[in-house]
């Protein structure tokens, strides 16, 4: 049974990792495409260009803290507690941007600091919003300053 068992995760993990294989090699076409683009764009005239907005600005979690987008993501898009790279994969996708040399060690440094607040509690298995740190959300989110973030420009709470 245990050997059914072994085998059917060997299974799983080597479908998994085809998938992301291929996912990977998609990416980089994508990516290709894109610069590809990209050169197009810079080859017309400046009078003739259009403006696209850029994707990664105008994401949910843009323009906000790397701690706001944590409680946002988690109170409202997560389901039990996360790992650091699915939380930092899920604000790097939303439009989230640092500063830092390395944007995994800036989120796994706020992680820490809400840890200490009280906001989050990390389990072997990632990280999980509090009662205290979905109060916190549930008061940012409500607020004139998160409400009016585009308007304003970037949000920042104060520490």
């Amino acid at each position: 049974m245990v050997d059914d068992v072994r085998e059917h995760l060997l299974a799983t993990i080597k479908h998994l990792s085809l998938k992301r294989a291929m996912m990977l090699v998609e990416l980089q076409q994508i990516e290709e495409v894109l610069k590809a683009l990209a050169r197009e764009e810079e080859a017309i005239p400046r009078t003739q260009r259009i403006v696209f907005p850029n994707p990664m600005k105008d994401g949910e979690y843009a323009g906000i803290s790397v701690r706001w987008a944590i409680l946002f993501f988690l109170a409202d898009h997560a389901t039990g507690a996360q790992p650091l790279g699915s939380i930092a994969d899920a604000l790097r996708a939303g439009g989230s941007t640092t500063k830092a040399q390395s944007f995994n060690s800036n989120v796994s440094a706020v992680l820490s600091q809400m840890v200490t607040k009280g906001e989050l509690v990390k389990h072997e298995d990632g990280f999980q919003l509090t009662d205290h740190g979905k109060a916190v959300w549930h008061s940012i989110k409500n607020s004139e300053k998160f409400l009016h973030r585009d308007q304003v420009g970037e949000a920042e709470e104060a520490q």
